[in-house]
């Protein structure tokens, strides 16, 4: 939130990251999703055939993103959306003191949750458990002040993130 000149909040909305159409999956069931790609192609007949390696031999240079255009199709990969979060926060905050200290708050996806996820934006984006606040109903926090506030955020399965709320407290 940003403080305005007559003590009062604004909250900071992102642009949306669109995943409409796709299913979102954990770091290992994504993965699971490239290799039963890779295998797939294998000895298929048609354009497949002079390709007895698949991926590998039609794109020796670039089959890991011909076969993940393919699996994006129909799917999202969590730390699609983790990267995504900690860009807008990181644009947001920007020339800020808090570019490296925001909170991301976000309703409850449980792939978000996963342990290679949580691994992943520890180890990608060096952010922790910590940083990250969960609820489908209402998220209760204590300002500065000692006063609470209230923020409701959204229940219902989205196939877009609009309701992705960056927040900090001055």
């Amino acid at each position: 939130m940003i403080k305005n000149e007559d003590d009062t909040f604004t909250g900071i909305k992102t642009t949306p990251f669109n995943y409409t159409g796709r299913t979102v999956l954990g770091r290992k069931s994504y993965r699971d999703e490239i290799n039963a790609e890779l295998l797939r192609v294998i000895g298929m007949k048609g354009r497949w055939s002079k390709y007895p390696n698949g991926y590998k031999d039609k794109y020796p240079d670039s089959w890991e993103t011909e076969v993940i255009k393919v699996v994006d199709r129909k799917n999202c990969d969590v730390s699609e959306i983790m990267d995504y979060c900690v860009s807008e926060g990181k644009r947001i905050y920007q020339n800020t003191e808090f570019v490296d200290t925001f909170m991301i708050f976000h309703d409850g996806l449980s792939q978000w949750w996963e342990k290679d996820a949580q691994q992943y934006l520890h180890e990608v984006h060096n952010f922790k458990i910590d940083k990250f606040v969960v609820t489908d109903k209402q998220i209760w926090l204590q300002d500065m002040k000692e006063r609470l506030l209230v923020i409701h955020l959204k229940s219902a399965e989205l196939s877009i993130v609009t309701d992705l709320l960056i927040l900090k407290f001055l």
